[in-house]
């Protein structure tokens, strides 16, 4: 039996992300070097026989942002053609969490104004709360599922790439395993960096996290 996989990238560096600002809404370009590490990184992982292989690729979901488009068009560079053009999705459920209140600010910065940072639990004032992103994703998990039990049930590939952000794309993978946002496993995802998710004993039942 085919055991499809869900692999995530978050997009690369952008002005913000270097001098860590948090940024949801606010539309930033890549910069230069994160351009170049997306198309390097695009080169090693994506493409025929590599491990992200655009024919076994069923559904591509990418984030409205522009950080994120760009992401996607530089990793897969001309692969992308391997894709059906109905299989490329501009996807608002995978665009990140709306920090409201605390866009653009860094962590320090959060700090002296609230005191704490506790997104997790709290959410942002302005923006989204877990429960906000919980049903998002959750929405979104649930149709990435139907694809993958119509491909296992016909032993086709059926992987699935998303091209999102940091704090969106680790609350995705929390949500794979039915974890509580509110009761979080400490996660790193640096810019340009992959995830894989999968099913533990080819059991769609079995949602787990994927080590490569």
């Amino acid at each position: 039996m085919v055991v499809p996989k869900v692999y995530f990238v978050r997009h690369g560096e952008t002005q913000w992300s270097s001098m860590g600002k948090h940024t949801s809404v606010t539309d930033l370009p890549l910069l230069p070097v994160g351009a170049k590490v997306a198309a390097e990184r695009g080169r090693v992982l994506f493409g025929p026989g590599k491990t992200i292989d655009p024919a076994k690729t069923a559904r591509v979901y990418c984030s409205p942002r522009l950080r994120a488009q760009q992401t996607m068009s530089l990793f897969m560079a001309e692969h992308r053609f391997f894709c059906k053009p109905e299989c490329l999705v501009t996807e608002d459920r995978i665009a990140e969490w709306n920090y409201g209140d605390y866009e653009g600010l860094t962590n320090e910065e959060i700090y002296r104004i609230q005191g704490e940072f506790r997104i997790w639990e709290q959410g942002c004032p302005g923006g989204e709360s877990p429960e906000d992103i919980t049903a998002r994703l959750d929405s979104l998990i649930a149709e990435i599922r139907e694809i993958h039990r119509k491909a296992m049930e016909d032993n086709t590939d059926g992987d699935v790439l998303i091209f999102g952000h940091g704090h969106i794309l680790r609350a995705f993978a929390m949500r794979w395993i039915n974890v509580d946002l509110h009761k979080p496993i400490t996660m790193v995802l640096p810019t340009s960096g992959l995830g894989a998710l999968s099913y533990e004993h080819s059991n769609i039942n079995e949602p787990a996290i994927l080590l490569m």
